[in-house]
């Protein structure tokens, strides 16, 4: 569950004499400063980064990335409450300082799915989330803030695999590499505080069992939150309804423009009204009634009903563990 995690430590003096052992690393990078030095350490799939003075005293250091890629070497599987905390000991040990008390700025949430068909067919499903932006690419959706202090994110997890790490993609059996795999993360880069709701969020907070439980709340009320609708078939039933003449031209209209041309030429739109904004979000509320409608008679069919029942089996066995 938990992913990429970043953050610093302000290092003690009982801190520097193990730290000094990780800095002498031969993977280690140095680079000086007006301030003094930068010492660049991998640890696994880790980067730590130590600030030094002029004299090379470490004083802080800074960490980011894959938790569970340091545990099992891959982000395929994912850390449950325990491995978390088997995770950070490990770090621990390899730091020779109590990483537990290391300050966090950045959490990633992520587990991933498969699925039954190509994972293009269900990113087409997921069509917006409120009072978000979006932006597509080839085959990931991501729904974000304006400046991306939260973001959720959905993409194909083999072909991530594929085009970053082509590495680990070979050690990857056949069976693996033709897999239909979702993932799905929420990212929360800033603002912690406000998200988890403590004063104080320190590494030791991940493994906490009433913030793992907000944290897969956050995960499982994201995806809620998230429009879905199946690609739109030609909605027939609609010239039956009252005003149907004109629900069923506003769909085939929406169909045949595409539903992402018509959002982002909403996003382009200027007016001069004292909350454009809310203008433009109820013109997109308009457009997304007219997908509902559309899609009324398809909600519960085969891609969107597997997405759901995943998400709910998942949430089930994480709130159990």
């Amino acid at each position: 569950m938990i992913d990429t995690i970043s953050g610093y430590m302000d290092l003690s003096k009982d801190d520097i004499t193990s730290i000094k052992d990780v800095m002498e690393s031969d993977e280690g990078k140095e680079w000086k400063n007006d301030r003094g030095f930068t010492i660049v350490v991998p640890l696994s799939n880790l980067s730590i980064r130590i600030k030094c003075n002029e004299d090379k005293i470490p004083h802080k250091f800074y960490f980011r990335g894959s938790l569970s890629k340091f545990y099992f070497g891959n982000n395929l599987k994912a850390l449950d409450r325990e491995s978390t905390m088997k995770a950070i000991k490990e770090i621990s040990d390899n730091l020779g300082v109590d990483f537990r008390k290391a300050i966090l700025t950045r959490v990633d949430i992520g587990v991933n799915i498969e699925l039954e068909h190509p994972i293009h067919k269900y990113i087409e499903c997921l069509k917006s989330y409120p009072r978000l932006e979006y932006c597509r690419y080839k085959d990931s959706v991501t729904f974000f803030t304006k400046y991306s202090s939260k973001s959720l994110i959905f993409y194909d997890k083999i072909k991530e695999i594929k085009n970053k790490d082509k590495d680990l993609y070979r050690t990857f059996s056949k069976e693996i590499r033709n897999k239909n795999i979702i993932r799905y993360e929420i990212r929360l880069r800033r603002n912690l505080k406000y998200h988890l709701k403590k004063r104080k969020i320190k590494v030791r907070t991940l493994y906490n069992k009433n913030t793992w439980n907000m944290l897969l709340g956050k995960w499982d009320n994201g995806y809620d939150k998230v429009m879905k609708f199946e690609s739109l078939n030609e909605p027939l039933f609609l010239l039956k309804e009252y005003n149907g003449v004109l629900k069923y031209l506003a769909s085939c209209g929406l169909s045949y423009v595409g539903y992402d041309k018509v959002i982002n030429s909403i996003s382009d739109l200027t007016f001069d009204v004292k909350n454009p904004r809310s203008k433009r979000s109820k013109m997109k509320y308009v457009v997304n009634s007219i997908l509902l409608e559309s899609n009324k008679n398809s909600l519960e069919k085969s891609l969107v009903k597997e997405l759901d029942d995943k998400i709910n089996i998942l949430n089930v066995y994480n709130y159990i563990n």
